[in-house]
C-alpha cells in the first residue's frame, strides 16, 4: 500500500487538534519484526499472555511503559521508548487535561506497551497498550476501554481485520447505549453532504445506502448519490481492491455486490468538488443490514 503523505498529515493536525494520539504509517506487523523490538528493546519485557486476544500475535511481549502525557495520551518506557494508541481517536469529553480517562486513573492498573506500527518522523511508535490488573486478574486493550466508554473511535489503519471487527463491534456497543461522545452525536448522515464539507480536513463516520459503483483501472468508486460533485464518495484504490474484496468475502459480501446496500464507511474527508473518502482499510467500510444496523 502506498502511503499518502497529504493524507497522514491531516491525521496528524487531526490528532492535535483533538488531544488524540493516533497513527503513521499502515504496515501489517508479523511475528518476526515483533520479536526483533523485543531483542532490540532488552530486558523488562514480560509475556503478556494475550494469545487469543485478535489484536495481538500469540505469545508476543510487551515492554512495560507509564503514562507520559495525558493530553495526548504518549506512554514511554524506562528506555525512553515512546507509543501512542494505534487505531483509535480519542476523543474527551472536555478539551482539559484533568479529563483523564478512568482506567489510567486506577493505582492498580499496570501497562505495557505492544508495538503495532513502525517509529514516525517524531520518534514515536503506535502501539496496543495492554491493560494488565496489579493482581493477574485480568488483561486487556486501553483502545477497547477507551471506545468501550465512548471516549475514543475506531481509525482502522495498523489492525488486522479480525481486530478492526472487534474494536468496531465495541465501538456499536457504546453507540446503542449512548455513552460518552454518543450521548449527543451519531454518523453523519450521506443523505446530507452539507455536513460532512463541514468536516473537510477531519475524521469522520458517514452512513448511508450506496447507489451506484464505478470503477476505473486505478479506482473503485462508491457513490451515496448521483451527483459526485454535491454528494459523497467513497474510493478505495486498485492495489487496495484485492484485501477489500477478501475482507467483504470474510463477512459474507462481495465488493461488486454493494449497489443499494447500507453502508458506514470512515476516514479523513477531502473535497473533491463534492466530499469524498478514502478508504485504504477493510476496517473503515461497514455493511449494514435493510434497516441500517450493523450486521452480526
Amino acid at each position: 500500500m502506498v502511503w499518502d503523505k497529504d493524507r497522514g498529515d491531516e491525521l496528524r493536525r487531526d490528532r492535535r487538534r483533538s488531544a488524540a494520539a493516533i497513527f503513521s504509517i499502515w504496515t501489517s506487523i508479523p511475528a518476526i519484526a515483533l520479536a526483533a523490538f523485543a531483542a532490540a528493546t532488552g530486558p523488562g519485557l514480560a509475556d503478556t499472555g494475550t494469545a487469543s486476544h485478535p489484536c495481538l500475535v500469540p505469545k508476543t511481549t510487551g515492554l512495560p511503559v507509564e503514562l507520559s502525557d495525558s493530553n495526548t495520551l504518549t506512554f514511554t518506557a524506562k528506555n525512553g521508548h515512546q507509543f501512542y494508541l494505534a487505531d483509535v481517536l480519542f476523543v474527551p469529553a472536555h478539551e482539559h487535561a484533568s479529563d483523564v480517562p478512568a482506567p489510567l486513573k486506577d493505582a492498580d492498573e499496570q501497562f505495557q506497551a505492544i508495538p503495532a506500527g513502525p517509529v514516525d518522523r517524531w520518534n514515536m511508535r503506535p502501539a496496543w497498550i495492554v491493560v494488565a490488573s496489579a493482581d493477574g486478574s485480568g488483561m486487556a486493550t486501553l483502545q477497547e476501554d477507551l471506545i468501550g466508554q465512548g471516549k475514543a473511535v475506531v481509525v482502522p489503519w495498523h489492525a488486522t481485520d479480525i481486530c478492526s471487527q472487534q474494536l468496531l463491534k465495541v465501538e456499536s456497543t457504546a453507540r446503542h447505549r449512548q455513552v460518552g461522545r454518543w450521548k449527543t452525536e451519531k454518523p453523519r448522515s450521506t443523505a446530507i453532504p452539507e455536513a460532512l464539507v463541514e468536516q473537510a480536513g477531519s475524521h469522520a463516520i458517514a452512513q448511508g445506502r450506496i447507489v451506484s459503483l464505478g470503477k476505473t483501472d486505478s479506482t473503485r468508486y462508491l457513490n451515496f448519490g448521483w451527483y459526485w460533485k454535491r454528494d459523497l464518495t467513497a474510493v478505495i484504490s486498485r492495489q487496495d481492491e484485492s484485501r477489500f474484496a477478501k475482507a467483504l468475502q470474510a463477512r459474507g459480501h462481495r465488493l461488486e455486490d454493494l449497489a443499494g446496500k447500507a453502508v458506514r464507511v470512515r476516514g479523513v474527508v477531502e473535497l473533491r468538488d463534492g466530499p469524498l473518502i478514502r478508504l485504504t482499510h477493510p476496517g473503515q467500510l461497514e455493511v449494514l443490514d435493510s434497516q441500517g444496523n450493523e450486521r452480526e
